[in-house]
């Protein structure tokens, strides 16, 4: 231990009162997993693998007596550990070593992982991640009223602070609801981020409309427990891609915040066919324009992109041309190559300077697309149930068939 802890000692073994101190890690300790990542470090080094872009994702390669390259991944999740070879003896090899230094339980090809479900299929080469148990498990808890909705939130549902003051109970029950529902969103539900960035902002005191909005956001997972991401050997399903290459779309919604006027951003990324990253959230800063509240959500998803075509370069499948990310904005899209400056303030430009050194070193192109084809846009406003329902295709798709999961029954109310 880097620091020195004390430890009440446990009932009916010392004298009351008395205190022990810690020589190693304790499970539960609120230090334990950083220890634990530092000593998988040590031990990943030792045995020859390399960490990735990432940070958590370690990789090794070994030429065979043939001459065959083979390459391991694995990814850590404090003491969780999903491994991906394309050998069998290395992934044994690899199972023997880690034995010899921890103690550890097999669990076969993965099914499940944090949580979420994992369906993979050898002979079509495709996989999908659901969490259909969990969201009835949380539908149990919760119980919401009003049947199904089509939509996760209101169309056209705009929120600000309530200036009355919530009781202890609706505010622990609303904190509960949207605490989980965002784990929901983060492991395999996108097309709920964007009602989970609204609810997350009134946390300390939700009034009867925020309420009301958490109980309309259950009702919506009650009809949609069955979706999932799934990917496939298929390839990019967006048009903009092909198999292996990243593809993405990207939108803001200007000054939509009607507390601050601070405006939303949305973005997805797709490997495969379906997506490996996206985000809902508010801009760190206020827009002048929507050009402007536009550039500063490309900037972030071209942030990401460049990480994930790092990480993506260690796991052996590096980009070759450039990621093309779809915008609605016309002057956003001529401005990533021109030279002309959008707005003289510092977080602006240096945004645009970075954006444009992307695009002149290959890494991504803005490419316009008609903002009615944008999925982006279901991560950054309250869409009509026609227009959220034909760009959640493109977000998540329905698992049923797959880990023994069937569609729940519609519902009149949902009509």
């Amino acid at each position: 231990l880097p620091q020195t802890i004390y430890l009440k000692a446990p009932r009916g073994f010392y004298a009351p009162n008395q205190y022990l101190k810690l020589n190693k890690s304790l499970y539960g300790l609120r230090q334990a997993p950083r220890l634990f990542q530092e000593e998988l470090a040590r031990f990943m080094l030792r045995i020859g693998f390399e960490v990735t872009g990432d940070g958590v994702t370690w990789a090794r390669t070994r030429l065979t007596a043939t001459g065959v390259e083979e390459r391991l991944l694995v990814g850590a999740y404090v003491d969780d550990l999903a491994v991906c070879s394309s050998s069998m003896a290395e992934f044994d090899t690899f199972i023997e070593e880690l034995k010899g230094t921890f103690e550890l339980s097999e669990h076969g090809r993965m099914t499940s992982f944090l949580g979420a479900a994992v369906h993979q299929d050898p002979t079509t080469f495709e996989v999908a991640i659901c969490q259909k148990e969990y969201a009835e498990r949380l539908l149990d808890a919760f119980k919401p009223s009003g049947g199904n909705k089509r939509t996760p939130l209101p169309p056209g549902a705009k929120f600000k602070t309530y200036t009355g003051h919530a009781t202890t109970v609706s505010t622990k029950w609303y904190a509960s609801v949207v605490g989980s529902c965002l784990y929901l969103q983060a492991l395999t539900r996108p097309d709920i981020s964007y009602a989970c960035s609204q609810l997350s902002r009134y946390l300390k005191n939700p009034g009867p409309e925020h309420l009301a909005a958490a109980n309309y956001l259950l009702c919506y997972i009650a009809g949609t427990s069955h979706l999932g991401i799934r990917y496939s050997a298929l390839g990019d399903l967006t048009g903009l891609g092909q198999r292996n290459d990243l593809s993405s779309f990207v939108d803001a919604d200007w000054a939509g915040d009607l507390d601050t006027r601070i405006s939303q951003t949305g973005f997805i990324i797709f490997l495969a066919g379906g997506l490996v990253d996206y985000r809902s959230a508010r801009q760190r800063c206020i827009s002048l324009s929507s050009a402007e509240s536009e550039f500063v959500a490309a900037s972030e998803v071209a942030r990401n992109i460049k990480g994930l075509r790092l990480l993506l370069r260690d796991f052996g499948l590096a980009q070759e041309g450039p990621t093309y990310v779809g915008e609605d904005n016309a002057a956003v899209v001529a401005m990533q190559a021109g030279s002309s400056i959008l707005s003289r303030s510092r977080h602006i430009d240096t945004r645009q300077y970075f954006l444009r050194e992307l695009y002149g070193e290959k890494h991504i192109q803005l490419i316009k697309v008609p903002g009615g084809d944008n999925p982006a846009d279901a991560l950054t406003k309250s869409l009509s149930s026609p227009t959220f329902l034909k760009h959640r295709e493109h977000l998540v798709q329905s698992c049923s068939g797959l880990f023994g999961i069937t569609e729940p029954a519609s519902d009149p109310a949902s009509l």
